[in-house]
C-alpha cells in the first residue's frame, strides 16, 4: 500500500512510498514469498495516473528490506525544497529473519528476534533522485541519546524503532534553515519523539539525534517504578521530567507563528505541543505538559461494558482501562495497553480489566487495588483477547486460547479448562499436534457465555418431547374478535387446550393453524394461566396461515385460542402442534450456553491457508452443564463464509439462536484478497444467523455497507449491527432492509454494542478511534409536537431521544390512484403489520371542511380499490381529500404515517401535490402544511411547520404560480424544535400556492416545496 506522498513545491514532482513486509508466506509450506516486491521510491513530474516510475535511489535501503517508509520534504519559503527526509522499516528485520542470509529478498524467520524493526533515517538533496543515511538503529540506541529505550530497554529487545512498522513519521521545521537553505532542525517519531542536534545544543552525546519526547517521565524508568524524581537516563541529563508525551508517535505538524513555531505530535495518547521560541535551538524533553487533549474523547477504546447505575468500563489500547462514572467523569484506573473488560451489573465497583494476550485483573473496590485473575497459560491467546461475564451471573466468566476456559466465583476465580479448540487440521482434538508448517493451533477470535434465557425452562434434566398433536375448529364461531386488542366476544373464538407434562422436556413448541380462503382473517394467541406467552396477528389477505412458536416451554396447562376476525361464515381451519426434544440443546439445571469463534493461522499476512470455526456446547450430545465439557462440540456452521470472525452473540431468548458478524482476515481489518490469497472460501455477507446451534447459516447482511461487522445486539425486536462504518438498525432479526441507528455517530469502526442493564433504552457503543457514545431509544411522545390529524405523532417526531432513522419508518411506499369512479390504495411495508387506511374530507365547494372522516379500512396488508362510498354507504361528494396510512412498527411501539392528497371533481378523482412531506433522515427531518386546503368562507389561515435533524438556515417562500408572493426572513434555526410560519388567506387570490422551505446547513442545501389551495 501507499504509506505517504509528498509534494515537491517547486517544480511539482511528486513522490510516493509503498510499505512492504517482506519474508510473508503465500502458503504453509515454508517458501518465502514477498508481499510487496516493488517496494520503493516512486517519482511523477505531474502525480498523473500512470505518471509514477520507481527511481533507482542509490544509498536508499536495499530492495529486500524495504518496509514501511514516512516521507518529509522541505517546506519553509527560505529552504531547499530539494531536501527530502526518510524513515524506513526494516522488513527483514520486523519478520524476524538475519539479513546477512536474505540475499534473495526471503525471510524464513531463522534468526534470532530482532531489538527494533528500523533500518533508518535518510535523506536526500535531490527530490528522492539518491539518498544518504544519517542515522541507523545502533546510533540511536547508544548512551547519551536521552531514550528510555537504550540500555536495559535494549536488553529486554525493545531498542529505540522496535515499532518502526507501527509508529514513524518525519519533519524537518519549515522555519529554520542554514544560509544554504538546508533544514537545520529535523525531527521524527518512533516510539519516542527525536530532534536532530543543533549548533548550541547544551546536551552532549554521540550521534545527531536527541530524544525530546522520551517513553517515561517522573518516578517511571525503564519498565520500573524507582521512586526517583527523574529517570537518569531519559530526557536531557539533569533535567526533571515530571511529564513527556505519550509513547508510539503516529504523526506532527508545526505551526509556525510570529514569535517561533509550536510542534504539535499526535500519538497513541492523543496530541502534545510545545513552542520553541525565535532562536531557541531545541525543544525540551520536559516542556510538554499534560497534552492538548481538551475536548477529545478517550480515543481508542476496544470494549465499553456498563452497570445499571449507569457506570461504564471500558479498554483502551494503549490506555489502560478507563472508568466513565455516571457524571460523565472519565477516570484511568489500570495502565497498560486495555482490551476487554466487564462490569458486575448490580455492583459497579467490582469490575474486570485485560492487559494482553489475557492477562485479566479484577477489582472489588472501583479501581482502587488490582488482583491478577489471569487464566492458565495458553499459546492460543490473541493480542487482545476476548472474554466476557455472564449477563445473568456475574461471578461466571469465561475466556479461551486454544482451550476453552470458564469459572463460577467471580473476582478470584479458580478457571476451569472445558474444551481444546485443537488445530486448523483437526478441529476440536485436544490430542491433535499443531508442529511443522502444514498446520496451526486454533485461537479464540470472538467469545460469548449466557447462564439464562427468557425462554428456557429453567431447571430439571432433559426428559421426552411432548407429543405432536394436531385438530380442526372453528366453524361455530362467527367474525368480530379482534386479537390485536384482546376483545374477546363470546362465539368469536376457538380454544384448544394441551398439557405439557412434568418430566417432558421441549426445545421448542411450534403452533400453525391454517385456513383455505386467503381472503379470510384468523388470529393466533397461546395462553398458559390466562397469560399470553406467544402471538400471531397478520393481517388477512395476504397468507392463510398464523404461527406461534415457544421456546423452551415449561410444563403447565396451554390454551390455543383462534379468533375470527373477518372468516366466512361456516368455514373453519385445521392446526398442528409440533415438539422438538431439548436433549443437548436446551440449557437446564445448573447449565450455560457459550459459543466460541475460532481462527486457525488467524494471522494470513504471515502463514495461510486462514481457516475459521465455532465451537459451542449447544446441541451437542448433552445438554449444556456448567464447568463441564458436557456437549462440546464444533458446530457444521454451514453457509458461514471462510472469515474472522469478530463476534457471536446469542439471542436472549433462545440459546440455539446465534448471530455471527465476519471481518476480513486477522486484526479484523485485513481486506479480503488483499494478499492475493485464494478467496474461493471467503464467500460475501457480514451479519449470519443461525437458529439450530450453529449448524447452518443464513446471510441477514441485507443492504448493510459493504464493509467488516463487529458486532450485534436484539432489542425488543429489532437487530442492531455494529460496522467499521457506524451502527445500523432493521426491523427484526431477518435482514433485509438496515438504515443507519440515530445520528451523531461519527464514521468510524464500532467494535463492541450493549444495552445497559435493566434499561434497554439505553445503548452504550465503543468505537475504535472515536470513544465510548450513549444512545438513547424514543421512550414518550413529546408533549409540544404538531398532532397528526386524526391522532398520533409523526414516528421521526416521537420520543425524547433520537429515533432510529428510516429503520423507524413502517411503510417503504404508499400511493393512491384513480380506478374506475373509485381509487386504487397501494403500499409496501417494511414489517408485516397491519395498516390502517382513513379517508378525510377537506373541503366541500368554498368550505374549509377539517379533517372529517368518511372511510376506514383496517387490518390491511396488500393493495386494495375503494368504489368511493363512504362509512354509511353513500357515494362521498366533490371536493379535497387526503388518504391517511398509518401502520405500527419496532414492535408495534411506534406508528409510522403516510398522506396522499386527492381531488374529486365531476365524480372522478386526481392526485394533487402533496401537503404533508413524511418524516424523514435528512437535514428537514419534518415539515408539513396544516392541510391541504386553507381559506374558504371560514378564511381559514395556512400553518408551515417544520423541523430540522441539525442546526441551519431556513428560508420560507410562498409562490402562486410563478410570481412570489411572500418571503419570510431567513432564520438561524436549531435542531429538534419545530418552528411555524402562518399565511393569513385574506387578500388572497383563489388558486394553488406553493411553500418552498430552503435549508443550510455547512456545505448541505436542501429545498421541499409543499401545495395548498386557496379557496
Amino acid at each position: 500500500m501507499v504509506t505517504d506522498v509528498v509534494v515537491h513545491q517547486t517544480d511539482h514532482r511528486v513522490t510516493a512510498a509503498v510499505g512492504w513486509r517482506a519474508g510473508n508466506k503465500a502458503s504453509v509450506d515454508s517458501t518465502p514469498h514477498p508481499e510487496s516486491p516493488g517496494n520503493g521510491i516512486y517519482l511523477s513530474d505531474s502525480g498523473a495516473p500512470g505518471s509514477f516510475s520507481k527511481a533507482a535511489a542509490p544509498g536508499f535501503t536495499p530492495q529486500n528490506q524495504i518496509g514501511r517508509i514516512e516521507l518529509g520534504n522541505a517546506t519553509g519559503p527560505a529552504q531547499d525544497h530539494d531536501y527530502l527526509y526518510a524513515i524506513v522499516q526494516d522488513a527483514v528485520k520486523f519478520n524476524g529473519g538475519l539479513e546477512v542470509l536474505d540475499v534473495d529478498g526471503g525471510n524464513k524467520g531463522v534468526g534470532a528476534p530482532s531489538p527494533t524493526a528500523l533500518d533508518g533515517i535518510y535523506v536526500s538533496d535531490d527530490f528522492g533522485v539518491s539518498w544518504t543515511k544519517m542515522a541507523t538503529p545502533e546510533e540511536l540506541a547508544a548512551p547519551g541519546t536521552g531514550s528510555a529505550l537504550a540500555g536495559v530497554g535494549c536488553a529486554q529487545l525493545y531498542c529505540p524503532g522496535i515499532q518502526a512498522w507501527y509508529n514513524a513519521w518525519i519533519k524537518p521545521d519549515p522555519t529554520r534553515q542554514d544560509a544554504g537553505g538546508v533544514p537545520t532542525r529535523l525531527t521524527f517519531g518512533l516510539e519516542e519523539v527525536w530532534q536532530s542536534r543543533v549548533d548550541n545544543d547544551p546536551q552532549d552525546g554521540p550521534g545527531l539525534f536527541k530524544v525530546i519526547g522520551p517513553y517515561f517521565a517522573d518516578e517511571t524508568c525503564q519498565f520500573l517504578s524507582t521512586g526517583q524524581p527523574n529517570c537518569p537516563t531519559t530526557g536531557d541529563p539533569g533535567t526533571p521530567n515530571k511529564t513527556t508525551t505519550h509513547p508510539d508517535q503516529h504523526s506532527a505538524i508545526y505551526l509556525p507563528g510570529s514569535d517561533g513555531v509550536t510542534l504539535v505530535v499526535g500519538n497513541d495518547g492523543g496530541a502534545y505541543k510545545q513552542k520553541a521560541a525565535a532562536g531557541q535551538p531545541s525543544f525540551a524533553s520536559n516542556r510538554w505538559g499534560r497534552g492538548a487533549n481538551q475536548g477529545f474523547n478517550t480515543l481508542l477504546p476496544y470494549d465499553a461494558q456498563v452497570s445499571k447505575d449507569g457506570t461504564i468500563w471500558s479498554g483502551l489500547q494503549d490506555n489502560g482501562e478507563m472508568k466513565i462514572e455516571p457524571s460523565g467523569r472519565q477516570v484511568g484506573n489500570y495502565g497498560g495497553d486495555g482490551g476487554f473488560s466487564a462490569v458486575d451489573p448490580d455492583n459497579s465497583a467490582i469490575a474486570y480489566e485485560e492487559y494482553t494476550f489475557a492477562d485479566i485483573h479484577s477489582t472489588t473496590n472501583g479501581g482502587k487495588s488490582w488482583q491478577s485473575v489471569a487464566p492458565p497459560d495458553d499459546d492460543g491467546y490473541q493480542f487482545i483477547n476476548p472474554f466476557v461475564m455472564d449477563p445473568t451471573d456475574a461471578k461466571h466468566l469465561l475466556t479461551a486460547g486454544r482451550g476453552v476456559y470458564e469459572t463460577s466465583n467471580g473476582p478470584s476465580p479458580d478457571w476451569t479448562r472445558v474444551y481444546d479448540l485443537g488445530t486448523r487440521k483437526h478441529p476440536g482434538d485436544a490430542g491433535a499436534s499443531a508442529e511443522g508448517d502444514d498446520d496451526s493451533i486454533n485461537k479464540v477470535s470472538a467469545v460469548d457465555l449466557r447462564g439464562a434465557f427468557t425462554g428456557a425452562s429453567g431447571g430439571g434434566s432433559s426428559g421426552p418431547k411432548t407429543a405432536d398433536f394436531d385438530w380442526a375448529g372453528g366453524t361455530d364461531t362467527v367474525a368480530g374478535a379482534d386479537g390485536a386488542t384482546q376483545l374477546e366476544l363470546p362465539g368469536t373464538y376457538a380454544d384448544k387446550p394441551f398439557t405439557i407434562k412434568a418430566g417432558e422436556s421441549d426445545a421448542k413448541a411450534t403452533i400453525t393453524v391454517r385456513w383455505a380462503n386467503k381472503q379470510d382473517d384468523w388470529d393466533l394467541r397461546v395462553l398458559k394461566g390466562g397469560a399470553v406467552v406467544g402471538e400471531s396477528l397478520s393481517t388477512g389477505g395476504s397468507s392463510n396461515t398464523e404461527q406461534v412458536s415457544l421456546t423452551a416451554p415449561m410444563p403447565g396447562d396451554y390454551t390455543i385460542r383462534v379468533y375470527n376476525y373477518a372468516a366466512t361464515p361456516g368455514s373453519g381451519f385445521t392446526g398442528t402442534a409440533r415438539f422438538d426434544e431439548a436433549v443437548g440443546t436446551d440449557v437446564t439445571g445448573d447449565g450455560a450456553a457459550a459459543y466460541v469463534g475460532f481462527c486457525g493461522y488467524c494471522d494470513a499476512l504471515n502463514a495461510r491457508p486462514f481457516q475459521r470455526g465455532l465451537a459451542t456446547n449447544v446441541g451437542g450430545s448433552k445438554p449444556p452443564k456448567r464447568l463441564s465439557g458436557d456437549g462440546w462440540h464444533i458446530a457444521a456452521a454451514t453457509g458461514l463464509p471462510n472469515r474472522y470472525i469478530t463476534s457471536v452473540q446469542m439471542d436472549t431468548t433462545d440459546p440455539r439462536t446465534v448471530y455471527v458478524t465476519l471481518g476480513g482476515y486477522s486484526r479484523r481489518w485485513l481486506p479480503v484478497g488483499a494478499l492475493g490469497e485464494n478467496t474461493a472460501n471467503a464467500g460475501s455477507g457480514h451479519v449470519f444467523k443461525s437458529t439450530d446451534a450453529g449448524a447452518h447459516f443464513a446471510d441477514i447482511s441485507g443492504n448493510l455497507p459493504d464493509a467488516p461487522a463487529e458486532w450485534t445486539v436484539v432489542r425488543d425486536g429489532p437487530l442492531i449491527v455494529g460496522t467499521d462504518v457506524g451502527v445500523f438498525i432493521a426491523p427484526g432479526t431477518g435482514g433485509g432492509t438496515y438504515d443507519t441507528l440515530g445520528k451523531g455517530l461519527p464514521t468510524a469502526p464500532v467494535y463492541t454494542l450493549e444495552l445497559k442493564p435493566g434499561d434497554p433504552n439505553t445503548l452504550i457503543a465503543a468505537t475504535q478511534g472515536r470513544g465510548v457514545y450513549r444512545y438513547s431509544f424514543a421512550a414518550a411522545p413529546q408533549k409540544n409536537l404538531p398532532r397528526n390529524p386524526g391522532g398520533g405523532v409523526a414516528a421521526g417526531d416521537a420520543g425524547s431521544g433520537p429515533v432510529a432513522c428510516t429503520a423507524s419508518r413502517g411503510f417503504r411506499s404508499a400511493s393512491a390512484a384513480r380506478a374506475g369512479r373509485g381509487v386504487r390504495f397501494a403500499f409496501s411495508r417494511r414489517e408485516a403489520n397491519p395498516v390502517t387506511v382513513d379517508v378525510f374530507q377537506q373541503s366541500r365547494g368554498r368550505r374549509v371542511t377539517g379533517e372529517r372522516l368518511v372511510a376506514r379500512f383496517i387490518k390491511r396488508a396488500h393493495s386494495f380499490r375503494w368504489n368511493g362510498r363512504g362509512n354509511r354507504g353513500r357515494r362521498v361528494k366533490d371536493g379535497i381529500y387526503f388518504v391517511r396510512y398509518q401502520m405500527r412498527f419496532a414492535s408495534k411501539r411506534l406508528r409510522d404515517f403516510r398522506r396522499i392528497t386527492l381531488q374529486r371533481k365531476g365524480g372522478r378523482w386526481t392526485t394533487r401535490q402533496q401537503f404533508y412531506k413524511a418524516a424523514s433522515c435528512g437535514l428537514l427531518s419534518s415539515y408539513k402544511l396544516t392541510r391541504p386546503v386553507f381559506g374558504g368562507t371560514g378564511r381559514r389561515p395556512l400553518g408551515i411547520a417544520y423541523r430540522l435533524s441539525r442546526p441551519g438556515k431556513v428560508t420560507v417562500e410562498v409562490f402562486k404560480g410563478t410570481k412570489r408572493v411572500r418571503r419570510f426572513a431567513t432564520r438561524s434555526r436549531r435542531a429538534s424544535r419545530t418552528y411555524r410560519n402562518t399565511i393569513r388567506s385574506r387578500g388572497r387570490a383563489r388558486g394553488d400556492y406553493r411553500v418552498r422551505v430552503t435549508v443550510r446547513s455547512g456545505t448541505a442545501r436542501l429545498t421541499s416545496i409543499l401545495v395548498s389551495r386557496r379557496l
